[in-house]
């Protein structure tokens, strides 16, 4: 199944608070399915019609990367394509993860080639706080 070309939220998450990002995620019919305000990624998931699942990911404390965020505070704007691989992003780095950029734009598969330099990939799906 082929990623959507748009992320479903419009709205931008660049230079937002965790507390607007959770509204927009509730008010867009997201659930979250990880502890909020931890170390941890908070996630949080929206069935996507005709299959798969949109994601928001807030990395309210930042994550070690070898790219440009590192322990910054960002989020991340995601679909997968079945519950398998949901289950996977729950817990742990999933290549298969499509991203998007702040403005919705699919950017390509979280791991593998996309055609864009991988720091400029990196850079591009990690929304700062």
């Amino acid at each position: 199944m082929a990623a959507p070309s748009q992320f479903i939220v419009e709205e931008s998450f660049k230079h937002r608070n965790p507390e607007i990002v959770r509204a927009i995620a509730m008010r867009n019919g997201f659930q979250r399915r990880t502890r909020q305000g931890t170390a941890e990624s908070e996630i949080w998931v929206k069935d996507a019609e005709g299959g798969g699942f949109w994601i928001i990911r807030m990395d309210t404390m930042g994550h070690d990367t070898k790219y440009h965020f590192g322990g910054r505070p960002h989020y991340h704007k995601n679909w997968v394509e079945s519950e398998a691989v949901l289950n996977k992003y729950l817990t742990r780095y999933t290549p298969e993860a499509s991203v998007y950029a702040d403005n919705g734009t699919l950017i390509g598969r979280a791991g593998g080639s996309s055609g864009m330099q991988p720091d400029l990939k990196a850079k591009m799906q990690h929304i700062p706080r």
